[in-house]
């Protein structure tokens, strides 16, 4: 598995979303096609995304791939769909500056760019938006995709790492480690 064509992959995904800036730049591009475009391609992302990652969750199993490659997998791919949806909250936003409660307009592009990666990252990580929060369909429905993708990849990370512990709880290392402790005199006794 190697994490920097999987980077690749993803950048230009991603890419796709910063497109949309320069449609809106356009004159004579209508608002709501802006918008709608902003939403079919972070639908197309959010698939792209998950079933990528599902794939390569099914290739790590069967090829008993070390876990510390899946691990950096899955934090790659973490930081990839945050950063992605990231950039759709802004873009969004740029397009519709009533889409979402918080932002402070006057700040630069590069710091309104931050506060939607930070408001991204708290989605993800289910700590909540008291900050930020959608405003109108479009961003409740963005920030809908994201959460079910935040919690099928915790379900993958979890399911994976309970697998984990049942195949070391059955290996033949964990039996030896057992069988060690048995043979040892119990000193207590003595």
């Amino acid at each position: 598995m190697n994490i920097l064509s999987i980077i690749l992959k993803y950048v230009t995904i991603i890419a796709l979303g910063l497109a949309i800036l320069s449609i809106d730049s356009l004159e004579n591009v209508n608002k709501t096609f802006t918008i709608t475009t902003i939403v079919l391609i972070a639908i197309g992302k959010a698939a792209y995304f998950m079933i990528f990652s599902f794939r390569k969750i099914i290739e790590v199993s069967l090829k008993n791939t070390p876990y510390h490659r899946f691990l950096a997998f899955m934090a790659t791919h973490v930081a990839l769909v945050i950063l992605s949806f990231g950039i759709d909250f802004f873009c969004l936003n740029e397009v519709d500056s009533s889409s979402f409660k918080g932002i402070n307009h006057t700040l630069t592009i590069a710091e309104r760019f931050f506060d939607f990666t930070y408001y991204s990252v708290l989605a993800f990580t289910n700590f909540g938006y008291d900050q930020i929060s959608p405003l109108n369909i479009s961003a409740k429905f963005l920030m809908s995709i994201e959460l079910i993708i935040s919690f099928a990849t915790i379900i993958f990370i979890l399911s994976d790492f309970i697998s984990l512990k049942e195949s070391l709880s059955s290996s033949t290392f964990a039996q030896k480690l057992r069988s060690n402790k048995q043979d040892q005199p119990n000193t207590k006794e003595q």
